[in-house]
């Protein structure tokens, strides 16, 4: 029901002519990624490397496939999505003495730089992190005592933010 959904959405916002007719089939395949890595972090809590390296591939090929992509800005976005949560990852566990985020997360948010380009990634991540807060207070005020020190996968929000920023470009623009 999932990609169905994201299928039409998609279809929605995306004339069938766009980017020389490639768009809307890579969209529905970007969909599917992200709908599996969502998933398999929620299950799991890992985001496997089949799927996070198979995100990166497949936005470097859409690169080369859009008319008008800008193959450096891509290059950059992914470098900078992974080398920007990599270093998070070892100010938190040099501040708080052990691991905050996973490296599945940044590899993640460089496929995610690989489809959209360096530019769409501070809103990404500010959207991830506020969709992250949100779903915490949301189970607080339903009840429940979200245990704060417990791990939260991260993988869903950048997947969601990322599919947001794929389909509107980037979400903070001066």
């Amino acid at each position: 029901m999932t990609g169905a959904t994201l299928g039409l959405w998609a279809c929605s916002v995306m004339p069938l002519s766009a980017g020389g007719g490639w768009a809307l089939p890579l969209t529905v395949g970007l969909a599917l990624l992200l709908t599996l890595l969502a998933w398999s972090d929620l299950r799991t809590g890992l985001l496997p490397d089949r799927l996070t390296l198979t995100l990166l591939a497949s936005g470097a090929a859409a690169t080369a496939l859009l008319d008008g992509a800008r193959p450096l800005d891509h290059v950059l976005g992914a470098l900078a999505g992974y080398g920007v949560l990599r270093l998070l990852a070892g100010l938190y566990r040099r501040v708080r003495g052990h691991d905050g985020l996973g490296q599945g997360d940044a590899k993640l948010l460089a496929g995610l730089g690989a489809w959209t380009g360096w530019q769409a990634l501070p809103g990404l991540l500010f959207l991830a992190a506020a969709g992250g807060l949100a779903a915490l207070l949301l189970a607080r005020m339903r009840g429940s005592r979200p245990d704060w020190r417990a791990p939260l996968p991260f993988g869903p929000f950048l997947a969601g933010a990322g599919w947001l920023a794929w389909l509107y470009g980037p979400l903070l623009a001066g």
